[in-house]
């Protein structure tokens, strides 16, 4: 089982803290001498600053070579066919996003108004540890630029006023929000595309009913106080299908987007869930920034294509009728 929390973040966690800041993602932050997600990396030399105006001529692709033996614009590459500045290369990182020969990984996560999904390089910086109905993900970023790849158009068959389709667009796939409801509850929604940099695939999963989590009370408290010492269980009415996901994220000491999540799930139909007080010990001995519990409803397929490792879901908040269940915990 592979844990990814970004997409669950940008679907239902829009109203929290921003807990993976990116350079350049506010006006100004690229040219203003300070490492803004104190990842080491300043300005136009951090990923996140790679297409902002003020980097431009700094990076190869731009048309403009910094060395004074090498000018883009007069059409000569210095690197003899062995590397194609035009192609989409950063010299300065010292490969090519856009030949990346790796493997994968992506999310489609399915809302019942919007629609999220990405596909990123795996250079496999995850620790992955199974625990019986848990899994623990230790994932360091170490820099590496996010960039985002395409399956081409991504189509949703089976949803209220479909087929939709999320189309590659500068460089992502924006988020769908077609307005109004995509479904319901325990429709059948094919999610298929014909493959580019990413493979072909196509997969079927149902869309899920809401669920009501009874206990515990996380908005009781600010950030909501945790036993460590004791298991952690969760309680819940209603739902029909799919699996209850409950995550705690905690944000590595150091900044950077290094995480380490626990991920529990249980079936809807047990009404019950437990995180066991070993894990909780586990991460609340990480000594992070703080720790992001949240939890989802989904119905969710893992697909392995010839190169990606891809989850495709329908999810809900696990609030009262697929509200937001999230907050920031601490441990005692």
């Amino acid at each position: 089982m592979r844990t990814s929390i970004p997409l669950l973040l940008a679907l239902l966690l829009a109203g929290c803290p921003d807990t993976n800041p990116i350079e350049g993602d506010e006006v100004g932050e690229c040219d203003d001498g300070v490492d803004n997600n104190q990842d080491g990396l300043t300005d136009c030399d951090d990923p996140g600053c790679a297409d902002a105006t003020a980097c431009a001529g700094d990076d190869d692709d731009a048309g403009d070579d910094d060395t004074a033996e090498d000018d883009d614009d007069a059409g000569v590459d210095d690197d003899d066919g062995a590397d194609d500045d035009d192609a989409g290369d950063d010299d300065d990182a010292g490969d090519d996003d856009d030949t990346w020969s790796g493997s994968f990984v992506g999310d489609i996560l399915i809302g019942a108004t919007a629609v999220a999904a990405d596909f990123l390089a795996a250079p496999g910086l995850c620790s992955v540890t199974e625990h019986d109905h848990c899994v623990v993900a230790e994932c360091f970023s170490l820099h590496i630029p996010h960039t985002m790849y395409s399956a081409g158009d991504i189509t949703i068959e089976g949803t209220a006023g479909g087929p939709h389709v999320l189309s590659f667009s500068g460089g992502e796939y924006p988020t769908l929000t077609p307005g109004g409801t995509l479904w319901t509850g325990v429709e059948g929604l094919t999610v298929s595309a014909p493959g580019e940099q990413v493979s072909d695939f196509s997969a079927t999963v149902s869309a899920v009913t809401a669920i009501n989590i009874t206990s515990p009370d996380i908005y009781s408290a600010n950030p909501f106080p945790i036993d460590a010492s004791a298991d952690l269980t969760f309680d819940w009415v209603l739902g029909s299908t799919g699996v209850v996901v409950i995550q705690l994220v905690e944000l590595v000491a150091g900044g950077g987007n290094d995480t380490y999540t626990v991920e529990c799930t249980a079936d809807v139909a047990d009404g019950t869930l437990t995180i066991p007080a070993a894990l909780l010990q586990d991460i609340a001995g990480q000594s992070g920034e703080g720790t992001l519990l949240f939890g989802t409803i989904q119905d969710r397929v893992d697909l392995s294509t010839a190169n990606t490792e891809l989850r495709i879901a329908t999810t809900l908040g696990a609030g009262t009728s697929g509200a937001d269940y999230s907050a920031w915990i601490t441990f005692q």
